[in-house]
């Protein structure tokens, strides 16, 4: 449950604190400093590998290869897919079993609920989201640092939080650097090469020929309704104040069920175990799914 509570926490701070100007018009369109770039990462954590991240359009299509490989608490993992974000969908290719999933970007709900606002509506949405942000960056004892690092030549803003770091370009959620523990899970990833303004492929952003794509709609009816209350919510001129109290209870808990776990740990281990590798699957693909891609 602890790492859920992460993954929620660590997404909204870079997510919705760094969604870059808060325009009016579309409080998450993305606005980097290039059209097209392809940026190298190199893995030295628990899973060790590659990562290239493609871009195209400006940051409103992006598109992932992962190959990581290791051992977590003893156990064989691997870490080979494509993740693919495109204006309407979003995909998820395992290259190992050689199967995708397929759902609409939820943008697009986020996108469809604000524009049914008033200005005024819009206006206090984007004021909660900045106030949230923030006070849940300081409610988890993180911080929030503009400008303090340069990766690369690029300037970024540095975020800290239960234990993680993430170097992302500064107003956009591109991360350049990324060090911390996500339960058993070393997390080291940092951007070694940026090749910026090149020509793209259009196969890296196709499923590979021979695998089956599979639509989620559960997914689809899951994102819809979490747009329509994340909305409903934001546009509540208490939202952020509502917020930092939840923020508050989930924090204590956090402490409780880690005081409780203690003593049902050893007398669970044998049971657990079968569920090591899928758990830590799960939460490594949480966490990647915090950066878009």
């Amino acid at each position: 449950m602890k790492g859920i509570h992460l993954f929620v926490v660590l997404f909204f701070v870079v997510s919705v604190f760094y969604s870059p100007a808060f325009a009016n018009d579309n409080p998450w369109e993305i606005k980097l400093p290039f059209k097209t770039a392809v940026i190298h990462y190199k893995n030295t954590g628990s899973l060790k590998g590659e990562e290239k991240l493609y871009i195209r359009k400006g940051g409103k299509e992006m598109a992932k290869i992962t190959n990581l490989s290791g051992k977590v608490m003893f156990v064989p993992m691997k870490d080979k897919k494509m993740d693919i974000t495109t204006v309407d969908w979003i995909y998820n290719v395992d290259m190992e079993k050689q199967e995708a999933q397929k759902f609409t970007n939820p943008k697009k709900f986020m996108m469809e609920e604000y524009n049914k606002l008033s200005q005024k509506e819009k206006a206090t949405v984007l004021k909660n989201m900045e106030e949230i942000g923030m006070n849940m960056t300081n409610l988890l004892g993180g911080t929030v640092k503009k400008k303090a690092s340069k990766i690369l030549g690029y300037t970024c803003d540095v975020v800290t939080v239960m234990g993680t770091t993430i170097h992302t370009m500064t107003k956009t959620p591109i991360p350049l650097k990324t060090v911390g523990n996500v339960m058993v899970i070393k997390i080291n990833s940092v951007a070694t090469k940026i090749e910026k303004n090149v020509k793209v492929p259009d196969d890296i952003f196709k499923v590979p020929p021979g695998i089956k794509v599979m639509y989620i709609k559960e997914q689809d009816d899951l994102n819809r309704e979490m747009s329509k209350s994340m909305i409903a919510n934001l546009k509540d001129p208490d939202a952020a104040k509502k917020m930092k109290e939840s923020t508050e209870q989930m924090k204590q808990e956090m402490e409780t069920e880690e005081g409780e776990k203690a003593p049902v740990e050893s007398e669970e281990a044998q049971e657990e175990k079968p569920n090591i590798e899928k758990t830590l699957e799960e939460g490594l693909k949480g966490l990647k799914g915090i950066f878009g891609n």
